[in-house]
């Protein structure tokens, strides 16, 4: 009888050898994974220090707050076509030129924007990571999409 006992609890032991295989196995695969994930993920500013990165954060969203009001005051100094002859033409012209620029500064107002959220983007995701052993118990435990 001691022999059957002994036999179960190898066997039982076994068992658990072998699921703890399997589960370091799986962690490992998922780890692979999550770093392949990662690396095929687009971030263009990946490569820049923490400290560059904060620079242009700030630079960018300032750059963009600037062009914005920039944007701001041109739209609100759009005049109405005047009434006279030769003068309408020149009239309509200056504010085909006013609307072209503020055009223009809108549309570079998003581009500075659009950047400012993509820098600001990274700045989140490396805020993120946290510790190198977070990063190593995400990459294994979480099953990422």
């Amino acid at each position: 009888m001691a022999k059957d006992d002994s036999r179960g609890a190898s066997g039982q032991l076994l068992l658990l050898v072998g699921l703890l295989a399997l589960l370091i196995g799986a962690g490992a695969w998922n780890y692979r994974r999550n770093v392949a994930l990662e690396q095929a993920q687009v971030r263009p500013y990946r490569t820049l220090s923490d400290a560059d990165l904060a620079m242009l954060l700030a630079a960018s969203e300032a750059e963009a707050k600037a062009v914005d009001a920039v944007y701001q005051r041109s739209k609100a100094a759009r005049t109405a076509v005047g009434s006279g002859g030769s003068d309408r033409f020149g009239a309509f012209e200056r504010a085909h030129q006013r609307g072209r620029e503020a055009r223009d500064l809108g549309q570079r107002a998003s581009e500075l924007e659009a950047m400012a959220a993509e820098v600001r983007k990274e700045h989140d995701l490396r805020a993120g990571e946290g510790e190198e052993l977070d990063v190593l118990l995400r990459r294994v435990f979480v099953l990422s999409f």
